[in-house]
This record gives C-alpha cells, structure tokens and sequence, in this order.
C-alpha cells in the first residue's frame, strides 16, 4: 500500500498494488508476503485485510575452509544443508580465508546434488566494501 508518491508528497488515497507473493530477492528476506482482501461497501466505503502467506526462508551461510581438506569442508556443508529448511533459499558467502583452490571444488553442481532438490542454493558474491579512514 502506498501512502506517498515517488517524490514523498502524500496520496489523497492510499494506493493498492500488487507484488510478488515470492520474496524474490534477499533485501526482502524479512518481508512478510501475502495479499489483500479488499471489501468495497455501499455508498463508496472500503475495507481491507492483509492475509499473510508462508515464504520460503532466506539463509545466509558463511563457509570457512581455512585450515581444512576439501572433504572435511564438503562434510560439514552437508551437515550444514540437513540442518536447513528443505524450502530454503539459501546464499553461500566464502570466509575470507578460503583458498581458490578449495572454492572452486565446492561448484553449485556439487551443491545442488547434495541438496534437497526443493532447496535454492548458490554462491553469492561479496560486496566490495571501501577500507575504513
């Protein structure tokens, strides 16, 4: 529902619109989804009801591999993954201290075959973020 145009200035009325029932990326992860009931009454009154939907969790997951092999690494993401809502969309984020070497045998091939099938998994790519000063 919008209160105020693009520009901040208010609305006579408030402005119903629809969205995606799917939150469809993670700066919506903590958006409750759902829809509207909206009721129109004799003589122009209207009403309207918020009816919220289940959405798919949003996860964050940092893998560290510093100082481990690659099975132990692939090990502890499956145990990571079971842990999870099989729903789950779910972001990968490498530590800092993994090596190439050992991101690049963790493929979203790899991920998805030990997934739930029903489970969105990928590699996010790390914002730059300016040194402080």
């Amino acid at each position: 529902m919008l209160t105020r145009d693009l520009a901040g200035r208010r609305l006579n009325a408030p402005v119903f619109y629809p969205g995606s029932i799917e939150r469809t990326s993670f700066a919506e992860r903590e958006e409750e989804k759902g829809y509207l009931i909206i009721e129109l009454a004799p003589g122009g009154g209207i009403r309207h009801r918020f009816m919220p939907l289940p959405a798919r969790p949003m996860i964050d997951l940092t893998v560290d591999g510093s100082a481990a092999t690659l099975e132990e690494v692939r090990a502890q993401l499956i145990r990571q993954i079971a842990a999870l809502d099989a729903e789950a969309i779910v972001r990968l984020r490498p530590a800092a201290s993994i090596p190439a070497a050992l991101l690049s045998a963790l493929s979203e091939r790899w991920l998805r075959s030990v997934a739930p099938s029903t489970m969105n998994i990928s590699w996010g790519i790390p914002r730059y973020q300016a040194p402080a000063g």
